[in-house]
C-alpha cells in the first residue's frame, strides 16, 4: 500500500514537472528571425510580451464560435442518420428560410442608404437575402451552442501561456496593483485574470496594460 502511494506521488510530481516545463518552453518560444538570428519571447520588452499574450488570448476566445458552427454540422449529420433523412432535409427543418419583417428590411436600408446610393425598391431583394442569411447563421450558431452544452465537449488546443515578467519588490501591492506570486529572482507569471489590471513596467513610469 505504501509503495502504491509512493508511486502515485512520484507520478503526480512527474506530471507537474512536465506541465511546468512545457509552459516554460512555450513562454520562451522563438517568435521571429532577423538577419539569421532567432529571437525568443523572453527577449521582447514586457509591453510587447503582454500585447502578444493579449492578442493570442483574444484569438483563443474567438475559436468557440467556429467550433459551434462545426458542432452544428455534426449535429445535422447525426440527426440525419438517426431519422433516416438526408442532411439537407434536417437542415431545412432546423434552419427554415423565414421572411424578414418589412420594418427590419427598411431599417437596414436606412442605416446604409448613403453607402448604397440606390432607391429602396431597387435593392430590397438584396437586403432580404442578406437578412435571411443572417437569420440562418444565428440559428445555426444557437444549435451548435445547444449541442455543445449537452455534450461532453472541450477544446484541446493549448491556451496561450501568460508571460514571465521581472518586477521590483516595493513591499505589498499598492492601491490599484495586483498581487503576484514571484520567486527570489523577481520573476512573476501573470495569471489571466490579472490582465484586467494595470501593470507598471519597471523603470518606465508608464502603464504596461490597461484592462
Amino acid at each position: 500500500m505504501k509503495m502504491s502511494n509512493k508511486r502515485s506521488c512520484f507520478a503526480g510530481v512527474t506530471l507537474l514537472l512536465a506541465l511546468f516545463s512545457a509552459q516554460t518552453l512555450a513562454a520562451d518560444r522563438v517568435v521571429f528571425e532577423l538577419n539569421g538570428v532567432e529571437y525568443r519571447e523572453s527577449e521582447l520588452s514586457p509591453e510587447a510580451r503582454l500585447s502578444l499574450f493579449e492578442l493570442e488570448s483574444k484569438h483563443y476566445r474567438e475559436l468557440q464560435p467556429i467550433f459551434d458552427k462545426v458542432l452544428a454540422d455534426i449535429y445535422f449529420e447525426k440527426e440525419a442518420g438517426r431519422l433516416e433523412k438526408t442532411e439537407e432535409e434536417v437542415r431545412a427543418e432546423h434552419l427554415p428560410a423565414v421572411e424578414p419583417d418589412e420594418k427590419d428590411i427598411r431599417a437596414l436600408y436606412e442605416s446604409r442608404k448613403d453607402l448604397i446610393g440606390k432607391p429602396y425598391e431597387a435593392v430590397r431583394h438584396h437586403i432580404v437575402r442578406a437578412l435571411r442569411k443572417k437569420q440562418v447563421r444565428e440559428k445555426k450558431a444557437e444549435l451548435g451552442v445547444a449541442y455543445r452544452e449537452k455534450s461532453a465537449f472541450r477544446v484541446l488546443l493549448p491556451p496561450p501561456v501568460p508571460p514571465l515578467l521581472r518586477h521590483r519588490h516595493h513591499g505589498g501591492p499598492g492601491k490599484g496593483q495586483s498581487r503576484c506570486r514571484s520567486d527570489h529572482h523577481g520573476v512573476c507569471r501573470i495569471p489571466m485574470f490579472a490582465l484586467q489590471d494595470c501593470w507598471r513596467i519597471p523603470g518606465s513610469g508608464r502603464r504596461a496594460l490597461r484592462g
